[in-house]
């Protein structure tokens, strides 16, 4: 399966655009080469592109969560999108690259945030645990390949599944399904069960309207003036280039040919008025015309709070991949002291090509708890 097509833009003055394109591949790696090995789901990644957005800037807004480092949601077309706090991040002492895989991954297995298991407590009760697949290890980090920026742990689907035996997110954090890591958490609801019901023709598509237009009707009352502008200025953005292509090669534009604006383009969202730090207006018959857009804030003093773990990408585990008898890893065997017990061990065979981590090191996660900096 493939998650699409991703791009970031930076909006914001505590994050850099030097930093972000230097932490662009670390993401695509993570992406493409561990996420997409456990979960089956891969992306391309790019900046200021025409893919979801991903949004990063300072502090939140008036419609934004106010108690949150990033988020990610859905606009009134039912199309994702995700922002990020860089500001708030660099406050509380949070990588901000830690914050965008985080959102990154979680955006790609939960596109329209809806994604539910159930479990039946057999008495008529029980609960739905929304798959947010970083939320129950988001304290653990680990630095990526090739360029070393940190980046989150995440869940593997054997976390959702009761009594599932083996490794349930990548670093082997989480000691079981349905358990946290330290400092992690999961959004549940206890429900009543009444069994499952049948519905035909027309009465389950009036069920099935109504609750679309319930929906639709309260992410239309949020709104999100960032995320409006930036798909108003990529479809400008894709007509015009469209056009000039098109003239150029005599042929009709098709929908969906560039990946870049050609020159003279609209100038696409996340960078308007780029020679400008300060705030930037709504543009004209956009949501909330008038106020700000993408601001760019000044930052405020920081503070030094909280603590996080993070390891070193050669003391990552080698999740994943399959012994002799086609078993995966548990936590328990990748850890260094039963290697040494097991000399005579054979050597584990590494994931095919474009999957898995062949440069992980073996050995289990040495840890190694670091205060959160400012």
């Amino acid at each position: 399966m493939s998650g699409g097509y991703i791009s970031f833009y930076n909006a914001s003055t505590a994050f850099s655009d030097a930093e972000l394109q230097n932490a662009l591949p670390d993401f695509q790696n993570q992406v493409s080469y561990e996420f997409n090995w456990y979960w089956g789901i891969n992306a391309y990644l790019d900046v200021n592109g025409w893919g979801t957005p991903i949004i990063i800037t300072d502090y939140p807004g008036p419609n934004d969560p106010q108690d949150a480092l990033g988020y990610h949601y859905i606009d009134g077309n039912f199309q994702p999108y995700g922002v990020i706090f860089a500001g708030l991040c660099q406050d509380y002492g949070y990588p901000v690259t830690g914050v965008l895989s985080h959102e990154l991954l979680e955006l790609l297995a939960d596109q329209q945030t809806d994604t539910v298991n159930l479990y039946d407590f057999g008495d008529g009760t029980g609960i739905i645990v929304i798959q947010e697949v970083c939320d129950p290890c988001e304290m653990s980090l680990y630095y990526e390949a090739p360029n070393g920026n940190v980046v989150s742990d995440f869940a593997l689907p054997g976390w959702w599944v009761p009594g599932y035996p083996y490794q349930v997110d990548f670093l082997g954090a989480i000691q079981g399904p349905l358990q946290l890591a330290s400092g992690g958490y999961i959004s549940y609801q206890y429900v009543t069960l009444s069994g499952w019901q049948q519905v035909f023709g027309d009465r389950a598509k009036q069920d099935l309207d109504r609750a679309a237009a319930e929906l639709r009707q309260q992410i239309a009352a949020g709104g999100n003036p960032r995320v409006d502008t930036i798909r108003r200025l990529q479809i400008q953005a894709g007509q015009a280039g469209q056009a000039a292509q098109a003239a150029q090669a005599g042929q009709p534009a098709r929908a969906g040919a560039l990946r870049h604006p050609p020159t003279g383009a609209p100038a696409m969202a996340g960078r308007p008025g780029r020679g400008r730090m300060g705030p930037q207006p709504a543009a004209a018959g956009q949501p909330g015309g008038g106020e700000t857009i993408l601001a760019r804030r000044q930052q405020p003093a920081r503070r030094q709070t909280g603590q996080f773990t993070v390891v070193r990408r050669d003391e990552v585990p080698e999740v994943g991949q399959l012994t002799s008898v086609g078993q995966l890893w548990t936590p328990e065997e990748a850890q260094p002291q039963q290697q040494q017990q097991q000399p005579q061990q054979e050597e584990r065979p590494a994931p095919a090509t474009g999957r898995g981590g062949a440069s992980r090191g073996r050995g289990g996660p040495r840890a190694q708890t670091v205060s959160a900096k400012s």
